[in-house]
């Protein structure tokens, strides 16, 4: 599963935009005191892409997901994810890539807007047996006139 032009990308030598750094700790709570250790921690990126509005959840079995909104000059504004497991995250993934560019709120004069768009209110991720994670992406559907995002949820078995 991927997709071909993000493969593409990571071989160009494109430095990331927006890269999600995650830490995970190891609190500790003693009467009043509280501290935490660091047991691990990284950076997901993609050479030229944005990784945008991420969410994190882990399970008590240490697994779960990094979700985001994955955008750059190649790719539309796509759902997509990482696995995590124990102290490691996977590959990232594209639940679902996007089909057109993105218009939030808008950010085409041609749509009657100014040139700024909005994207990216949210990501969102649950751990309940199953991991599920929800995300914005541009489907190819016909976009109203405030935006053309939809949301994708992606459900993952740990």
């Amino acid at each position: 599963m991927g997709n071909p032009r993000l493969a593409n990308a990571r071989h160009c030598g494109v430095p990331p935009r927006i890269a999600a750094d995650y830490f995970a700790f190891s609190p500790n709570i003693s009467g009043a005191f509280f501290t935490a250790t660091l047991v691990t921690q990284g950076v997901v990126s993609v050479p030229g892409a944005n990784l945008l509005y991420l969410a994190i959840a882990v399970n008590a079995q240490q697994k779960g997901g990094i979700v985001f909104t994955l955008v750059g000059p190649i790719d539309y504004p796509s759902a997509a994810f990482v696995p995590v497991n124990n102290k490691s995250v996977g590959a990232i993934q594209i639940a679902r890539a996007g089909n057109e560019p993105e218009d939030g709120f808008t950010g085409y004069p041609e749509f009657g807007g100014n040139g700024v768009a909005r994207w990216g209110d949210y990501s969102a991720i649950d751990t309940d047996g199953v991991i599920w994670m929800a995300t914005e992406y541009t489907p190819d559907i016909a976009r109203t006139v405030n935006a053309n995002w939809c949301t994708y949820i992606t459900r993952l078995q740990p």
